[in-house]
């Protein structure tokens, strides 16, 4: 019975009811532990249940199976969490764990059984490089391919969900937001294998097209590093459109044709290259990116891929027309490895241990309408100092917004005093600055539940904030650019940027 069954799935032959299949469905994760069963409150409760929307008025048994690699961890929980989800819908779940730990497994038919009978995957975290180098081009990918196609549903959570998108970070490196902010050549966004090769990939799962995934976001403070990921896969492939998506921990989406849909805790950001944006990558040095647009979105919001456009709940509050702040004076130098730096921004933002609030600075000389962190790398309180500078960008209309890190420098001149210069700080690695105005922002609120990483009270919510833009800034010296802080606007940059995008 069992090589007949064998030979009519490797057949295309359906020798077993089988549900009938509507639209395919990717429900992709940042990461997080999931809710436990029965908790119908949890972020997992509303996000994986998604995945059975393909299969939603099947009388047949749907068939999922969790993939992933033998990581030592109980195989038996998550496959009864779906069975449960499943239940929860009105249908009869038989869910299966495969461990794919090789080549050899990621091409026998008779270990896949389980998944060439499935309607439904979805794979676990771990390391999407290790996926790569031993599923692409295997009949297991030829096997989701054909799930994907049939219009069944495929699903994953952190290395699971950056798998999944057409451009992956899969060279199975550890990069982190410092490196590439100090060097754009970093080789830790090199393969680990071919050391010469890039480390992003565009042939192994492409459901999401267009499209890079990272995740754990804010949790790990990992907005400079994809955004030298996403310099990188323009240098590398010629795709100069491509969507970064930040995927935070406990919280997700759910893609439907050309529709995205955002649940969670936490919020997901959506970086694209904007008519103007330009970079700067030369080997050794920070990087410089330009002129980019963010959408951070939160549960109720969604996002169009054909328009590449947020979807905003009715009613979302817009923020009132932009207004510069007060002129500035005095000169001042902001360090990216003092605490101190923190107290030269107007606004002033509490973090962990205590709970989110602002005060005004009571420094003698400030940046004005503008808030900040120092150490944004700091992996203690990155988290804490993401989430917080975003909520305050919600909280103070058309503030201007700098995460500084170890290597930073950011002055500027009596005479000149809204100019800024970036520059590198003695002692430590030349990094970039991270620069975000909210002065064009279209929308915003604050998630309905409290962040990840709030503490008494549950003060600190991820903010959602539509049309952002962000530049990231090093080196005004070799790069010809400065910022005006008043104006939230670039100043200079002919020098570098002598065509629309720089590949030096």
């Amino acid at each position: 019975m069992h090589l007949r069954l064998l030979l009519g799935l490797l057949c295309g032959l359906i020798l077993l009811p089988s549900p009938v299949l509507s639209a395919p469905v990717l429900v992709l994760a940042g990461g997080g532990a999931e809710g436990a069963v029965g908790d119908v409150q949890s972020w997992s409760y509303r996000l994986y249940r998604r995945l059975f929307d393909p299969v939603a008025s099947s009388t047949a048994p749907v068939r999922l199976v969790v993939l992933a690699r033998d990581d030592g961890t109980d195989p038996g929980w998550l496959p009864s969490y779906f069975v449960w989800l499943g239940s929860t819908r009105g249908l009869n779940v038989v869910a299966s764990h495969l461990s794919v730990g090789s080549d050899v497994e990621a091409n026998s038919p008779a270990h896949l059984a389980p998944l060439l009978a499935a309607n439904l995957v979805f794979i676990k975290g771990g390391d999407q490089g290790f996926y790569y180098r031993t599923w692409r081009n295997s009949l297991l990918t030829q096997r989701l391919r054909q799930i994907h196609a049939q219009g069944g549903g495929i699903g994953g959570t952190s290395a699971g969900a950056m798998a999944l998108a057409e451009f992956c970070f899969c060279g199975g490196r550890d990069l982190i937001a410092e490196d590439v902010l100090a060097d754009a050549h970093t080789p830790l966004m090199n393969d680990a294998v071919q050391t010469s090769a890039s480390g992003i990939r565009s042939d192994f799962l492409p459901f999401l097209g267009d499209a890079i995934v990272d995740t754990h976001f804010t949790e790990r403070g990992r907005l400079g590093r994809l955004l030298g990921i996403l310099a990188k896969s323009a240098a590398d492939f010629g795709r100069h459109q491509l969507l970064a998506i930040g995927l935070e921990a406990k919280t997700g989406i759910v893609v439907y044709a050309d529709a995205i849909e955002v649940l969670g805790v936490g919020e997901v950001s959506i970086l694209q290259p904007t008519g103007a944006s330009e970079f700067r990558r030369v080997p050794g040095a920070p990087l410089t990116y330009t002129a980019l647009r963010l959408d951070r979105l939160v549960e109720g919001y969604g996002f169009n891929l054909s328009t590449q456009r947020p979807v905003v709940p009715a009613g979302t509050p817009m923020p009132a027309p932009f207004v510069p702040g007060p002129n500035n004076a005095g000169a001042l130098a902001m360090l990216g490895s003092q605490a101190s730096t923190r107290q030269a921004f107007s606004m002033v933002a509490s973090i962990f241990p205590s709970d989110y609030a602002l005060t005004a600075s009571l420094a003698g000389v400030q940046l004005r309408q503008a808030i900040g962190f120092e150490d944004a790398g700091a992996p203690a309180s990155r988290m804490d100092k993401h989430e917080a500078l975003f909520h305050a960008l919600h909280d103070l209309n058309h503030h201007l917004g700098i995460l500084l890190f170890r290597g930073t420098q950011i002055s500027r001149t009596a005479e000149a005093p809204d100019v800024l210069q970036f520059s590198g700080e003695a002692g430590f690695a030349r990094r970039s600055a991270i620069v975000i105005s909210s002065a064009k922002a279209e929308h915003e609120s604050l998630s309905p539940y409290p962040s990840n990483w709030a503490t008494s009270g549950g003060a600190m919510r991820a903010a959602a904030i539509t049309g952002l833009r962000v530049d990231v800034l090093a080196d005004s010296t070799g790069t010809g650019i400065s910022y005006n802080s008043k104006n939230q606007a670039l100043l200079g940059g002919d020098r570098i940027f002598k065509s629309r995008m720089s590949f030096e």
